[in-house]
């Protein structure tokens, strides 16, 4: 009996390790992709997104006309060849809601986070402690429709929300670098 409860036990550790992540990263995102109509256009999104190397599926939802990703683990992801990869096919992201994997990271309003070279400016964000799988929506320009950009950029004072370069507001949580660095603004 004492050896199946032992058996039992690691048999629990082992499986709660397969589905934490052990380290912070991106998990996964839903992104909106305006345009898209029938399954041909689905499947043009799809081959396009497949041939990122940080993307490890991209389920359709002609339903919702959304993309579910899951990324693959541990990879630098990059919105914006996301974002290139969607249009190249033809479409337009209309929303890019992630799933990040955050361990004991306190953020807030202005809270910029560094992963894997790429600067997250958290905008309108009210102080706490991220830990675990958390959602975030990706707020720039091209991953929101222009009426929305345009009503989050009467709010978001930084020159860096405009640019998508990291400005002033970023310096201090910016690494010393010969080339601008590309900043993402988030909210939760």
């Amino acid at each position: 009996m004492k050896s199946v409860c032992l058996l039992l036990f690691a048999i629990l550790i082992t499986l709660s390790a397969t589905i934490q992540p052990t380290q912070a990263q991106f998990l996964s995102a839903n992104v909106r992709i305006d345009g898209l109509t029938c399954s041909l256009c689905n499947l043009s999104v799809h081959k396009a997104l497949k041939k990122l190397d940080f993307i490890e599926e991209a389920a359709p939802n002609l339903d919702e006309v959304t993309m579910d990703i899951t990324f693959k683990k541990g990879a630098a992801v990059s919105f914006d060849r996301l974002a290139a990869a969607v249009k190249g096919a033809g479409f337009s992201i209309g929303s890019l809601k992630t799933r990040f994997y955050f361990q004991n990271v306190n953020v807030g309003e202005d809270f910029h986070f560094n992963y894997k070279g790429t600067l997250y400016h958290f905008v309108n964000t009210k102080e706490r402690m991220l830990n675990g799988a958390t959602d975030m929506t990706v707020i720039d320009k091209q991953f929101v429709p222009t009426e929305e950009y345009e009503q989050w950029a009467k709010n978001v004072k930084h020159e860096c929300y405009k640019t998508g370069i990291a400005g002033d507001c970023c310096k201090e949580d910016t690494p010393k670098q010969q080339k601008p660095q590309r900043v993402y603004h988030v909210t939760l």
